[in-house]
């Protein structure tokens, strides 16, 4: 199974909006609502389900991916009540949801907001009751707020909110008494106790059946196929196999195959793996290239894709780290999320050196920082997405360009 897919209902046509932050919030009947507060999570999980009412027995309307921004309107028992291009009917399990940022309402009729977490800190301005503050961050018994460009800090004690409950310090549980000494009973030892292997998750262990005689199998998507360490979706992954990669058969079962490639035993999705008879050939099957080869194809598809600051929607909109962020994530690659962290995610590379799929780093503000990054594809050209108004969105472009020779900075190297 590939990874990282959003899977959507039938004719659902919803993709997560990127730009949560700037949903407009509305109050609903039935649900708790926080009038003109605005709340954004985080998605912590692949493949969660977001539903049309709050419970499991709703119906599935798409599904979202870790990572995901999501802007909160409401709580309706256990289950976030979330908005989407004007839609405001729809649910999230809370436990699938990082708070990241919420707004609440100062309860004091004038507090102190300080330039540290301590009652040490330095005033540095003071809000009064019932003014809105965002609550970025926690640090002890003190909140992080949005304050004139900056980072204040003030106790928690003095913000309400709906939400603003999930970022609270919890109180220390109390100590639990100690237990009474039990006599020790022969031939119970601690720890002797035996403990049977947990099943594979996703597949009877009856269901894979060794395989024998010359038969090996082919990687039939372009997208690439995920080798995982168990026959899972959740499971974690320990490569990703280029289309037309041809790897050695273990066992075969009706879900999923066990097979080994350059070294590695895992587990791949039998849809995506062709049985094949024969002599297993020494590089990858119908010329289907490599890993590198398989993403700059899939980043190909989105040509076009508008650019839209902090998004990482591949069909709706992306910036530029959210672009490479997302293609490389499709293939279960984790990369850093902006363009300055990425380029510190692999070796650096000079650029007489480079190969497909290495990234590319700019100076776009000319601080010396790097501001921008894209997709090395080979023959000097790169693919991005483009906040400039000539090439906005998702395109390719050359290395030789004037603007892009004066402003590039570095690249590094994230493929094996």
């Amino acid at each position: 199974m590939r990874i990282f897919i959003r899977r959507r209902a039938a004719g659902s046509g919803k993709i997560l909006a990127a730009a949560a932050a700037a949903a407009v919030f509305s109050v609903m009947l039935g649900v708790t609502a926080f009038a003109q507060v605005k709340t954004v999570g985080m998605v912590n999980d692949d493949y969660v389900n977001v539903r049309d009412g709050a419970n499991t027995d709703s119906n599935v309307v798409f599904q979202l991916s870790s990572g995901d921004s999501v802007a909160i309107i409401g709580k309706d028992d256990t289950f976030y009540n979330i908005s989407y291009e004007g839609v405001n009917t729809l649910f999230i399990n809370e436990k699938y949801v990082d708070i990241k940022a919420a707004n609440g309402l100062i309860a004091g009729d004038v507090v102190n907001v300080r330039d540290s977490a301590s009652a040490d800190g330095a005033v540095i301005g003071q809000v009064t009751s019932g003014e809105l503050v965002t609550v970025s961050s926690v640090s002890g018994d003190w909140f992080g707020i949005d304050y004139n460009g900056s980072t204040g800090y003030i106790r928690q004690d003095f913000v309400t909110g709906g939400i603003i409950d999930s970022l609270r310090t919890p109180d220390p549980p109390p100590e639990p008494p100690a237990p009474p000494a039990k006599p020790a009973s022969a031939g119970n030892s601690a720890g002797n106790s035996a403990k049977k292997p947990a099943p594979a998750q996703g597949q009877a262990a009856s269901d894979m059946t060794p395989v024998s005689g010359d038969k090996y199998g082919v990687v039939n998507t372009s997208d690439g196929l995920n080798l995982r360490e168990s026959p899972s979706q959740s499971a974690p992954v320990l490569t990703a196999l280029p289309k037309g990669a041809a790897v050695d058969l273990i066992e075969t079962g009706s879900q999923w195959h066990k097979v080994k490639y350059d070294g590695a035993t895992g587990f791949v999705s039998a849809n995506y793996l062709d049985v094949k008879t024969g002599t297993k050939p020494a590089e990858p099957a119908g010329g289907g290239g490599s890993l590198a080869d398989s993403i700059i194809s899939y980043g190909k598809q989105f040509i076009g894709t508008p650019y839209l600051w902090s998004g990482t929607n591949l069909n709706k909109g992306v910036d530029c780290s959210g672009f490479v962020y997302s293609v490389f994530r499709h293939f279960g690659i984790s990369l850093d999320r902006t363009s300055g962290a990425m380029a510190n995610d692999g070796p650096r590379v000079d650029k007489a050196n480079l190969r497909k799929g290495d990234l590319v780093f700019f100076d776009t503000d000319q601080n010396g920082r790097v501001s921008h990054v894209g997709i090395y594809i080979g023959g000097g050209q790169f693919i991005q997405s483009s906040s400039s108004k000539r090439t906005w969105g998702v395109c390719i472009s050359s290395l030789d360009e004037a603007y892009y020779t004066r402003v590039y900075k570095t690249a590094c190297r994230v493929l094996p």
